[in-house]
């Protein structure tokens, strides 16, 4: 992020600097929350489990899967409901940020991903891995950082950010699949369901959107009430499969 202040400030100017930080807070309130709480809790679970690379691996993947639940659950929230949210919070002189704050809600939910694996890198005593692939995702933002914000503007910093971030986390997902020896479709489900049910949200908030006034502090609660519930429902549901 710290890349693309600069690279937007020197380009783009102050304004736009400005408009661009608002929507990267927003964006990764999810990916804050859950690296920290994550790395806190998870660390010295993991360092007790590192002699057993089974029990670590069935940990993982638990945390895995419950903090993709919430993490792709708040990004959908904020890419179906970006336009209203901007809005109710802000006011309307800001609604220019809206498309900035869904590319970046994606790159949040996935560096929230990312997040939970590094207390398993270092759990194992193999931080570099962690360190390595965060070097990758610097060079590639600085190579498409630049090009994709003198042509798109803060949208195409967020795309910068956005892309950096998945081929780093597809790295992250290569090391930690190597290192607990986890079957590939054992990871994959993890991630599968959760984004299942962020489709399932999107479609139900698509629907009640025509029928309640998210532009209202109680119609936008509403619908954010109904998507937790739904994730409950569905986190248990998958919990059976």
């Amino acid at each position: 992020s710290h890349g693309g202040d600069i690279v937007i400030g020197k380009i783009l100017g102050a304004t736009m600097l400005g408009f661009y930080q608002i929507a990267y807070r927003i964006s990764n309130i999810s990916v804050t929350e859950i690296t920290s709480v994550v790395s806190k809790v998870t660390y010295p679970a993991y360092s007790k489990l590192q002699g057993s690379t089974i029990k670590l691996k069935n940990a993982f993947l638990k945390v895995l899967q419950v903090s993709a639940f919430f993490s792709f659950t708040t990004a959908v929230f904020i890419i179906s409901l970006a336009e209203d949210i901007t809005v109710i919070i802000l006011g309307e002189k800001w609604i220019s940020i809206v498309p900035t704050l869904k590319v970046l809600a994606i790159s949040g939910a996935v560096k929230s991903i990312r997040g939970t694996m590094v207390s398993v890198f270092k759990s194992i005593g193999k931080p570099k891995i962690a360190t390595k692939w965060d070097i990758v995702d610097l060079l590639f933002l600085c190579v498409f950082v630049y090009p994709l914000s003198v042509k798109y503007g803060i949208v195409g910093t967020s795309y910068a950010i956005l892309l950096s971030s998945l081929i780093s986390t597809i790295g992250y997902s290569s090391g930690i699949i190597q290192e607990l020896k986890c079957k590939f479709t054992q990871f994959g489900k993890m991630i599968l369901f959760p984004v299942i049910n962020g489709l399932v949200i999107v479609l139900l908030l698509t629907f009640f959107k025509n029928n309640i006034d998210s532009t209202k502090l109680l119609g936008l609660f509403y619908l954010i009430s109904l998507g937790i519930l739904t994730t409950t429902i569905n986190m248990f549901l998958f919990e059976k499969l």
